[in-house]
């Protein structure tokens, strides 16, 4: 009996021995390349370039320490690259875009002259991506990429100047002095268990966000907000992936897709291949739907949006084609004689609807969501079932 506990224990621990040995192997070596930004996307983060140009050094310094001396899940980050040193797995912090929106706050029945309050919504699209580089660490391959917005939100009696809006992204690189809130923080959390193994051969890729005539007249025309779509691109690309915890081939100008793209960083820069997409997401902004309704002293204002998003296979098949829209929580109350900026409610609206829509891609379909904006309960099933084939076949979970 002693001989057998003896055998039993001695496989218990081969066991335990295997599985360690097993486990140490599932993380993989990367080198960590640093904060970069992909030439395309210079002329729409200005002060990210600036400080990665400045010589300082310093918003690599923040990025070391919030991303490359934490540990992952499944990566073991050995040293930093170098000009000379870029061959094998490479990851980097790689900033996408830089965005203000400003928007006099008029909810509630504070009647216009009254101490007024300006909403600044500060975001940062980021991305942490890993790139195989060949001998040469001339050219790397695309492997994975984990996209994310990073807001902060200051409230102020005026409108901020250049200089302090400046020093408000400078703070949200480099420290944590606003509210505790540091992009490299929140990129970490939010891809510390990214996996560079096993990603698929091929990626699907949110392709397009349009706009119907009238909806670019309403949103984008008066205040030189051309550039408008391309981020609310990368803004449903940043939750679909939250949400479905896929990869995606990321948003690019549709000038340069599927090219080979320059990343730049502060010693260097890389050619990066990105790889064909194997299907593509679209969604069109259909309609804005305004609604007013006058009672005393106070008025309900609507933003409703009405947003189409259209799946297609590799072979350009469809799979998905289904409408969804925000009207009742679109609403807000607020006094008679206040005016509101509606270009920029909409945009909010058409925001937030997306966020929406991308978390159907989640867990499980919300029923009770659609049907709140009119789907019929005998189509829901239709729309489950299609989100349902998009999901497993466009945006698998890894």
């Amino acid at each position: 009996m002693s001989g057998m506990k003896f055998l039993n224990i001695a496989a218990i621990v081969l066991l335990f021995i295997c599985g360690a040995t097993q486990k140490a192997q599932a993380v993989t070596d990367v080198i960590w390349g640093g904060v970069s930004v992909a030439d395309d996307a210079i002329p729409f983060t200005p002060v990210g370039v600036m400080l990665l140009s400045d010589g300082s050094g310093a918003i690599d310094s923040a990025a070391d320490a919030r991303i490359a001396q934490k540990k992952f899940s499944n990566l073991n980050i050995l040293r930093r690259a170098t000009a000379e040193q870029m061959e094998g797995v490479v990851l980097t912090a790689s900033l996408a875009r830089e965005s203000i929106e400003i928007s006099k706050d008029v909810t509630g029945l504070a009647v216009t002259g009254s101490t007024p309050r300006f909403m600044h919504v500060y975001r940062v699209f980021i991305n942490l991506m890993a790139f195989d580089f060949d001998d040469s660490g001339m050219k790397g391959r695309y492997i994975g990429s984990v996209p994310l917005i990073v807001d902060y939100i200051d409230v102020k009696t005026t409108v901020t100047s250049k200089s302090e809006q400046e020093q408000i992204f400078k703070s949200m690189y480099l420290d944590n002095k606003l509210e505790g809130l540091n992009v490299f923080d929140e990129i970490y959390k939010a891809a510390n268990s990214l996996d560079v193994n096993g990603f698929p051969e091929k990626f699907a890729q949110v392709s397009e966000v349009s706009m119907s005539p009238e909806v670019a007249a309403l949103i984008e025309p008066q205040s030189g907000n051309a550039e408008w779509h391309p981020r609310a691109r990368q803004f449903f690309e940043a939750q679909l992936v939250k949400y479905s915890g896929s990869v995606l081939v990321p948003a690019m100008p549709e000038e340069r897709m599927n090219r080979e793209f320059k990343f730049v960083f502060s010693d260097r820069s890389s050619s990066i291949v990105m790889p064909d997409p194997s299907g593509q997401i679209t969604v069109i902004i259909e309609k804005l739907i305004p609604r007013q309704k006058v009672n005393g002293i106070q008025k309900t204002l609507c933003h409703g949006v009405v947003i189409k998003v259209q799946a297609l296979d590799e072979l350009d098949d469809e799979i998905m084609s289904r409408r969804f829209a925000r009207m009742k929580k679109s609403c807000f109350v607020t006094h008679v004689d206040n005016t509101v900026d509606d270009e920029v409610y909409f945009r909010k609206s058409v925001l937030t609807l997306l966020k929406a829509i991308a978390g159907q891609f989640g867990e499980k379909v919300d029923s009770d969501w659609l049907q709140s904006f009119g789907v019929p309960s005998d189509v829901v099933a239709t729309y489950k079932k299609q989100i349902a084939k998009t999901k497993d076949e466009l945006l698998p979970a890894f």
